[in-house]
């Protein structure tokens, strides 16, 4: 059971850089876009992969390299298709097999 947090704990604010590391376009008529999150504090930098539709910059996956995080956006985007169609539509997929040649 998750407990309400108390109003009168304060939160940690970490500042964060964003670099973008690379970005494709899709045949889905949008773009995947590789990002480096470079945290302000101890934390390591790791990447997370977005799908931008022209409308919406989704967050899909999230990776210590840019690999991890595409399979990780692959593997969501496969789980919220409700049909075959849907995930052959996959564009992390598409960047994957771009990037394997």
């Amino acid at each position: 059971m998750v407990k309400p947090q108390n109003k009168s704990q304060s939160k940690e604010i970490i500042k964060a850089s964003l670099r973008v590391v690379d970005y494709f376009f899709t045949k889905q008529d949008g773009m995947v876009i590789i990002y480096e999150v470079i945290p302000g504090n101890e934390m390591e930098s790791f990447h997370i992969v977005t799908f931008d539709d022209w409308s919406n910059e989704i967050v899909w996956g999230i990776g210590n390299i840019p690999e991890r995080a595409l399979e990780d956006a692959e593997r969501k985007w496969d789980l919220e298709s409700d049909t075959e169609e849907e995930k052959k539509k996959n564009p992390f997929t598409e960047v994957i097999e771009q990037l394997k040649g």
